[in-house]
């Protein structure tokens, strides 16, 4: 699996590639949330659509959670878009935002998720 990071004007576009753990989306998530910048993020939109896989198993989103609950207090109006078209990251991404404070929606198309985003916030 890889992620990369792209930082816009407002926000930051977190690619994914390849085959995907969990553990994977926490690394790139406590990273995002670590950077100096996080704190004046207006949108944060994670795209799994180039993610072949998501291994499968028991899914335990409690340390993902944790980390974006510590994160809302440093920065508690971002929102956050997940681009998804896997059925179980689809269904990762509805869990996950069911248990966090932060704005946080499951789109299967990237340009549904900048739209959902202020448009003066992102690039097109």
């Amino acid at each position: 699996m890889g992620h990369f990071f792209t930082w816009e004007k407002h926000g930051v576009l977190c690619s994914y590639t390849g085959s995907l753990a969990l553990d994977d989306i926490v690394a790139a998530v406590t990273s995002m949330h670590r950077h100096a910048d996080f704190d004046q993020l207006k949108f944060a939109v994670h795209d799994f659509q180039r993610v072949t896989a998501m291994e499968s198993g028991p899914v335990d989103l409690s340390m993902l959670v944790a980390h974006t609950l510590g994160a809302s207090y440093s920065n508690p109006h971002i929102k956050t878009a997940m681009v998804a078209t896997l059925p179980e990251l689809i269904e990762l991404g509805e869990n996950y935002a069911s248990r966090t404070r932060q704005h946080i929606k499951t789109f299967r198309s990237l340009a549904a998720a900048r739209t959902w985003l202020h448009p003066h916030w992102v690039s097109n």
